[in-house]
């Protein structure tokens, strides 16, 4: 008993499709006779992010300048741009994320927002491979800004 040949085109159309993948152009691959890359070419992978440093970097205003460029372009579209939990996507979250502005916030010591923001803490991310040591620091000092102006 054979198919016809609607069947068959219909049936190799469905093996087709189930089979390819949307992203097989991005895909690593190498001509034969060639070795895979094994590397990434020098520069292009940020390493400095997983290093540590003997002690936390001094804060000074370069560093909460730092710490205000990059809370703005990692952290405000969650927290919004002045910490209250507010940002573009919160509404969008299961969980509202944190006040910044909060007690329970202002009363952790810079240490502990630093392991928060390099290891994540319930739904939030860690940013340990994202952002460089000095750049984490430079986020908590912009963040503890807030509370101790607040309190002074």
């Amino acid at each position: 008993m054979s198919l016809p040949k609607s069947s068959l085109l219909l049936v190799s159309l469905a093996f087709h499709a189930l089979g390819c993948s949307e992203d097989m152009d991005r895909q690593p691959s190498y001509r034969p006779m060639e070795a895979p890359r094994l590397h990434s070419p020098e520069g292009s992978v940020p390493t400095e992010s997983r290093s540590r440093i003997a002690s936390p970097p001094h804060r000074d205003s370069a560093m909460l300048d730092m710490g205000r460029t990059v809370y703005a372009v990692n952290c405000a579209h969650c927290h919004g741009p002045t910490g209250t939990g507010d940002g573009k996507v919160a509404g969008f979250l299961l969980n509202r994320p944190t006040n910044l502005h909060a007690p329970h916030v202002a009363a952790k010591p810079e240490a502990a927002l630093y392991a928060i923001v390099s290891e994540g803490i319930a739904v939030m991310p860690s940013f340990k491979g994202t952002l460089s040591v000095e750049e984490r620091w430079a986020v908590v000092y912009h963040v503890k800004s807030w509370t101790q102006e607040e309190a002074g």
